[in-house]
Parts: C-alpha cells; sequence; structure tokens
C-alpha cells in the first residue's frame, strides 16, 4: 500500500470555510490527475441531500466513490457540538473506528492524496475524553488550517497554532479565507503578522466570493479561485517529485 498524500483539514471555528477549502482543494487535485479521497469523520447538522461531503462532491466530482460509512462514519442531525449531537441520539464516537475507516479507505481505495475535513475547531469534544486535536494526533495526518481573513483572526489562529505545537501535530500551513477582492490593511496585516508570529506558511488566500457559496454553483469559480495559490500549488510540487505535469 502506498502513502498517499494525507491532510486534515480544520479551522479556527465553526462557519471558517473548511468545506469550501476542502471542496476546491479536492477538486484541484483531480484536476492534476490524483485519485483524491474525501473523508468527514463526522458530520453533524445533516439533512436529507444536504450535507458537507455531498456539497464537496458536487464541486469535485471525480473524487473516488466511498460508501458513506467509510468516508463518514459518524452523521448526527442536530447542528451541535459533536459530543451533543452524538450523546442525543445515544451513539459514543469511538476515535478507534474513525482511525480503522481510514486506515480501510487508504488500503482498498489506494488513493493518491486523502483530505479529512474535521468539525468544528481543535477544541470541540468529540466525547467525554477526547477532543478534535485528539483525533488529528491519532490519524498523524499534518493539518491544513483554515482561518477567516479578518478582524480577531490573530487570536484564534496564534491560540490554534499553540495548541498543534502543543500536541506535536504537523502544520503544513495556513489557508486565509473571505478576503476581501479589495483588502483593506487589516487584511494585509493579517497575512504578515500570521506567517511572520506563527511561523508557518500561509498557502492560500481564498477571495470572498458568492460563488463559491452557492450549492448550485457549476465550479468554475473554484477552478479560477484554486489556480491563483501559487503558494499551495508549490508546496504541493515539493511533497512530489513525481507529480503530473498538469501541475
Amino acid at each position: 500500500m502506498k502513502k498517499p498524500l494525507s491532510f486534515f483539514v480544520t479551522g479556527t471555528g465553526t462557519g471558517i470555510g473548511k468545506t469550501f477549502f476542502t471542496a476546491g482543494f479536492a477538486r484541484f487535485l483531480c484536476k492534476q490527475g490524483l485519485r483524491t479521497a474525501v473523508m468527514k469523520p463526522v458530520q453533524t447538522g445533516f439533512a436529507k441531500n444536504c450535507d458537507d461531503l455531498g456539497f464537496i462532491k458536487m464541486v469535485a466530482p471525480g473524487i473516488i466513490d466511498i460508501p458513506l460509512d467509510l468516508a463518514s462514519p459518524y452523521r448526527f442531525k442536530m447542528p451541535a457540538s459533536p459530543h451533543l449531537a452524538s450523546r442525543r441520539e445515544e451513539i459514543k464516537i469511538d476515535m478507534k473506528h474513525i482511525v480503522s475507516c481510514y486506515k480501510s479507505i487508504r488500503s482498498e481505495y489506494n488513493p493518491d492524496a486523502v483530505l479529512i475535513e474535521g468539525a468544528g475547531g481543535l477544541l470541540v469534544p468529540l466525547n467525554k475524553n477526547d477532543m478534535m486535536a485528539d483525533l488529528i494526533k491519532k490519524l498523524g495526518a499534518p493539518v491544513i488550517l483554515v482561518a477567516d481573513a479578518g478582524l480577531g483572526t490573530l487570536n484564534h489562529t496564534f491560540l490554534s497554532l499553540e495548541l498543534l505545537k502543543k500536541k506535536k501535530v504537523s502544520v503544513s500551513g495556513i489557508i486565509l479565507n473571505k478576503y476581501p477582492v479589495k483588502a483593506r490593511l487589516l487584511e494585509r496585516d493579517n497575512v504578515e503578522t500570521i506567517e511572520k508570529v506563527g511561523g508557518v506558511p500561509i498557502l492560500g488566500v481564498i477571495r470572498n466570493l458568492p460563488e463559491l457559496c452557492d450549492y448550485s454553483f457549476s465550479g468554475v469559480a473554484f477552478d479560477r479561485e484554486f489556480r491563483r495559490q501559487k503558494a499551495l500549488k508549490n508546496y504541493l510540487e515539493q511533497l512530489m517529485p513525481q507529480h503530473p505535469k498538469s501541475m
């Protein structure tokens, strides 16, 4: 079994844009000719025909088709923290089961890349003993941290980086989301300060485009936006000496 490129996409909080980045990133990887798998270990607040994996599949239809019980082993209807949503349905979230599903995806589908999207932020409880950060540590995939580009992001980003450092989790880089098309001094300084003080590279700056949040959108805006992400592209090229020529 080959070792795929694996990334755990987490965020500095809820509603920060993890799913939008994961969708665009998955689409980007597929377009480079990489067999890409996407996993959402814990999904809360899902409705019929409306969940994060469904959105990702719509944006990136080329991802590997994986049974839902592997790709998203825990799914709860209540839009709440995993520990509360699971408690309401009387189902305990078992990290060992999630790790087993991750290993099964790698062994059975032999992907070139695996993207794992978290729920909420790093200190969201999964059960009475484990937090999301513990699951990240257990899976062993490096983190891509999604943060808001605007006011308040310095505190949230540095706290997240401090925790990941304490947990000895590798951080590949940061994605700043919701970056205004006409950036102010505030947003420009956030990019500079996070990279300088945090000591972690900014892999991408995703602009605040309405089309990226449109569930009926075809994906062209994602293509356009991800073609702009030169730092992300360069980072992947460094990881893949044998990357496809299209990259």
